[in-house]
C-alpha cells in the first residue's frame, strides 16, 4: 500500500510503501526519471516529514514502528540513523521550524516531542489518546492529531492544552 505522500520544503515528492519490505521512494515530478528507491526494509515507515535541510544535506524524519524508534533518512545516500528509540509504536512524525519532532505513538496513546541530539531530549506532550495515527502543524503552531479508535481530530497547543 502506498502511504504516505509528502513534499519537502524544496518541492521534492516522496512516498512510502507500507508492508514488507517497506520502501521510501522519490517521485520525479517531471516524469522524465523513473521513481527512485531511497531506502528499503527500514522498519515500517509511515507518515514522515522533511527535516528542513537542503540539497545534499536533506533528509526525512521517519517513524520506524517495527523498531519502536524514530529515524532520519539521508536522501542522498539512503542511510537511516536512529535518533530516538525505546518508543512503543511510532506511526507519524511532524517537525517544526525549530527542529522539534512530534511523534504519534500508536502503542502508548501519547504524543511525544523529541529534540534531536547526541542524547535526544523527549517529553510527553499529551497522553491518553485512542490510537493516534496522524499529525499536522497548523500555521499558528498548534498540533492537530487524528485518533483511529474515536475517529476524532484534536487541536493541541504546545503548552499541553487541547483546544
Amino acid at each position: 500500500m502506498i502511504n504516505p505522500v509528502n513534499f519537502t520544503a524544496e518541492g521534492r515528492l516522496f512516498t512510502g510503501q507500507i508492508g514488507k519490505p517497506d520502501t521510501l521512494i522519490e517521485i520525479d515530478l517531471t516524469g522524465k526519471k523513473p521513481p527512485r528507491t531511497i531506502a528499503s526494509n527500514i522498519g515500517c515507515i509511515n507518515a514522515f516529514d522533511d527535516d528542513g535541510q537542503r540539497g545534499d544535506q536533506a533528509g526525512l524524519y521517519v517513524p520506524l514502528a517495527d523498531k519502536g524508534a524514530v529515524g532520519r533518512v539521508d536522501l542522498a545516500t539512503g542511510t537511516v540513523c536512529v535518533i530516538a528509540d525505546g518508543l512503543g509504536q511510532p506511526v507519524s512524525v511532524v517537525a517544526n521550524e525549530r527542529s522539534d519532532i512530534f511523534v504519534a505513538d500508536y502503542g502508548s496513546g501519547e504524543i511525544l516531542k523529541l529534540k534531536p541530539g547526541a542524547t535526544p531530549d523527549r517529553h510527553i506532550v499529551v497522553s491518553g489518546l485512542q490510537r493516534p495515527v496522524g499529525l499536522a502543524l497548523d500555521k499558528s503552531g498548534h498540533l492537530v492529531v487524528s485518533e483511529a479508535i474515536s475517529g476524532t481530530l484534536s487541536r493541541i497547543n504546545l503548552s499541553n492544552r487541547v483546544k
